[in-house]
């Protein structure tokens, strides 16, 4: 059992440090005459592999064959730099006068530890504990950073694994050892099976291969190659093997039974001697399988939907994540940004983080639900974490990550190769406006298709042209699944100049072109958003409410703050307020008004005043649905003035 907790380990703490991605990729404990230190000594070595797409220096790291003593590799040296996707070796040699990669321990040839500690020396970076070793035989990863091991009867110190050796990409990848009424073989029989997986490009024969179930002990049965038809694994696919000691019944039928109290399997090359997979495991549940989850990973699960041949079925729910949100929609150099999210797990959370990019590869920040990270309330799955300040112009991209108990991940956005939040750090946000819309436009104007469709006017009050493509308008700020990221395939159509506007059509008609968005307006109100990057900057949004027929809702003036409805729209030009209305007056023994139809109004309001200008109208007099109204006024002499509105005049 302790080779599994060990497993686990590792997967957990590769989680907790994937922002830097080494790994102890194969090291050799009785070195003869395979390779010599730059003094000429053959001395115990350890390769360290950088999987990241960036350099990584080991200054201050610290190394052990022990958890309790650390060695710490001194800074200032080149040597110590380790580059991108590349190798270093480190001598166990007790030599550290040679230089900043020599170690004062030695690696036991009869069974040690290898440790490798981050600068803070406890926190653990990869480790790695090993049996018996043969001389001038290496063990390491089958490839570089996998999480199978193998022996090397050729090493490989600072290149490639597996560039001389050809291991293939096969997994222990499912087993059932307590087969009391869930799978029968062939012959009607429930008996334990192994389920071997192939994850490589190429289809592999197993036969010759041995199948154990004593790690002690690694050609306790060889795979008959008499079959190859049936030994064959296609890339992809999947083999079952029987532990049934009744290997007269077929080729796949093995001379081993695995123990429902715990033991081993390993999966071992026709050399012998090199493993190509192996696990040590505890006590199973009858008719519970135990398989990686997904297929070929370090994962580990019971699985009560056992899946023979096909691929693993998980009967943990992922970490569920929404609502993700940052504080400073437009961040300068000095913010530290706050990211939260709603997180959940029916299996328990072991870690929750934002995973974030500023030009030199992924680094990782925690989040937590403790009340103290911008988080709101303890303990309620909101979770939060912070950003660190930095400098202008930087462009950050950015994700939210959840791993359960079980070791299960979740992302937000769920497809972060295709797409990440971002911003850039006091970011010039251009003076655009979202300046009139309409919702509801049923005769007004017609898109180049001839169609009367919703539409968007957007306005540059800069002094240089902008060019929208690549940012994002939504009609919903808070639902990140429905910002539409508008084309920069045609700047010639969404570049808008100085002091003019441009039109976008909410039609859901993408394929009309670069100014066709994927959404549409609710005349019963909802939102605009203008965002320069996915999930942040803002550039310009507004709430509204109730919208009319054929009746736009505007900015007066161009780019200013107050909105009002227009009754004359003017979609790709100047905002007008109000609308000419043709106002008749006459009088006997009353003063009698009569108007022009205002289309789109629901109601009109009568003003009167002693004096025309505006600041003495005061409140309406009175407001009406009919275009006609009798005042029966004194004989002081009044202005009047009509207004139509869409306020309800009862």
């Amino acid at each position: 059992m302790f080779r599994l907790n060990f497993i686990l380990l590792f997967v957990l703490i590769s989680f907790l440090l994937s922002a830097q991605e080494l790994y102890i990729n194969e090291f050799m404990a009785d070195n003869d005459t395979t390779i010599a230190d730059p003094q000429g000594d053959f001395d115990d070595w350890v390769e360290i592999y950088n999987a990241e797409d960036f350099t990584v220096d080991l200054a201050e790291m610290h190394f052990g064959d022990d958890h309790q003593e650390a060695h710490q590799i001194p800074s200032g040296y080149p040597e110590t730099i380790i580059p991108a996707n590349g190798f270093i070796i480190v001598w166990f040699d007790k030599d550290e006068d040679d230089g900043p990669l020599h170690i004062p321990e030695k690696l036991g040839a009869s069974g040690d530890e290898i440790y490798l500690w981050d600068s803070d020396g406890t926190t653990v970076i990869d480790s790695f504990v090993f049996g018996p070793q043969t001389t001038d035989i290496s063990e390491g990863r089958t490839w570089d950073g996998a999480p199978n091991w193998s022996f090397f009867t050729e090493p490989t110190p600072g290149s490639t694994n597996g560039s001389q050796s050809t291991i293939p990409q096969l997994f222990i990848n499912e087993f059932l050892a307590s087969n009391d009424s869930a799978y029968p073989d062939p012959n009607g029989e429930y008996d334990d099976w192994i389920e071997i997986y192939n994850a490589g490009t190429e289809a592999v024969d197993i036969g010759g291969m041995y199948i154990t179930d004593d790690l002690n002990s690694l050609t306790e049965w060889q795979i008959p190659t008499t079959a190859p038809d049936s030994t064959t694994i296609q890339p992809d696919d999947f083999l079952i093997l029987w532990a049934d000691k009744d290997s007269e019944q077929g080729v796949l039928h093995c001379e081993i039974k695995l123990s429902g109290s715990g033991e081993q399997i390993g999966l071992i090359q026709s050399d012998e001697i090199t493993i190509i997979d192996s696990l040590t495991f505890g006590p199973q549940t009858a008719d519970i399988s135990y398989g990686r989850y997904p297929d070929g990973s370090d994962n580990w699960e019971l699985m009560p939907d056992f899946t023979p041949g096909a691929a693993n079925i998980s009967s943990n729910a992922p970490p569920f994540i929404s609502d993700v949100s940052q504080d400073i929609w437009n961040p300068t150099y000095t913010d530290n940004v706050n990211v939260t999210a709603y997180i959940t797990d029916d299996s328990g959370l072991n870690f929750t983080f934002i995973k974030y990019d500023a030009g030199s590869g992924w680094q990782s920040a925690q989040m937590y639900d403790d009340g103290a990270h911008g988080d709101g309330a303890a303990n309620d799955d909101v979770y939060g974490g912070y950003i660190p300040n930095l400098p202008s112009g930087t462009n950050v991209t950015y994700y939210v990550e959840a791993i359960d108990n079980y070791f299960v991940s979740t992302t937000f956005p769920a497809d972060i190769d295709e797409l990440t939040y971002q911003y850039v750090v006091n970011y010039p946000v251009p003076a655009i406006f979202i300046n009139e819309f309409m919702a509801d436009n049923e005769i007004t104007i017609t898109d180049p298709e001839d169609d009367y469709e919703d539409w968007i006017e957007i306005y540059n009050a800069g002094a240089t042209a902008v060019d929208i493509g690549g940012m994002y308008i939504s009609d919903d700020i808070y639902d990140l699944s429905k910002w539409w990221q508008i084309p920069a395939t045609n700047p010639a159509e969404t570049t808008i100049q100085s002091g003019e506007s441009i039109m976008l059509w909410a039609d859901k008609d993408t394929q009309d072109g670069v100014l066709h968005v994927d959404l549409k307006l609710s005349n019963s109100g909802e939102e605009i958003g203008l965002f320069g990057f996915y999930g942040s900057t803002v550039i310009d949004s507004l709430s509204f409410e109730e919208q009319y027929s054929d009746v736009s809702y505007g900015r007066f003036p161009d780019g200013a703050e107050s909105w009002e409805f227009m009754f004359t729209p003017t979609p790709e030009s100047e905002n007008i307020s109000g609308v000419e209305i043709d106002l008749t007056i006459s009088v006997t023994d009353s003063v009698h008004l009569s108007w022009s139809e205002v289309i789109g109004a629901n109601s009109y309001l009568i003003y009167r005043a002693t004096e025309p200008e505006p600041i003495n109208w005061g409140l309406p007099l009175t407001i009406v649905s009919q275009r006609a109204y009798t005042d029966e006024a004194d004989e002081t002499k009044y202005f009047y003035r009509v207004k139509a509105s869409t306020e309800d005049p009862r």
